[in-house]
């Protein structure tokens, strides 16, 4: 009898996994949004680094991201220092890969004011973004939460 009952609850139940997705909030800054690709190509060519999403016909321009909102405020404060007009949004991420390497750079990030440190840390996180996120297709991005 106890077999029985232990052989049909076995049969029946599912077990998901509630750890295999990790969702983040991830501050993206961005430095604008344009309805010309052209445009996109001008105002963001002293950034060496940047990447931009399609959405709606608009070009939205993003020179950094952080899974940190003081890292965001810092980063946003020092761009605006040198004269361009940041926003700072927030979307959830999903990609756990991208997720751990951003956790890492966000440590240097808080640990360092000097400019051309944080300039550094911001193409390695655009491009860990580009080969793992987008060049990957893995999009996870969501808009706002």
């Amino acid at each position: 009898m106890g077999s029985y009952i232990f052989h049909e609850y076995d049969s029946k139940v599912q077990i998901k996994s509630t750890f295999s997705e990790q969702k983040e909030t991830v501050y993206f800054l961005q430095l604008g949004v344009y309805s010309d690709i052209e445009k996109v190509k001008q105002q963001a060519e002293i950034f060496h680094n940047y990447i931009y999403t399609e959405e709606n016909d608009k070009y939205h321009v993003y020179v950094g991201m952080t899974l940190n909102k003081k890292n965001a405020e810092k980063i946003k404060e020092l761009l605006e220092k040198k004269g361009y007009t940041i926003y700072v949004k927030d979307m959830i991420l999903t990609e756990k890969t991208f997720i751990d390497q951003l956790k890492q750079y966000d440590l240097v990030l808080e640990k360092t004011t000097e400019e051309e440190a944080i300039f550094k840390v911001l193409e390695k996180i655009l491009n860990a973004y580009k080969d793992g996120v987008i060049d990957g297709s893995q999009d996870q991005r969501t808009t706002k939460k």
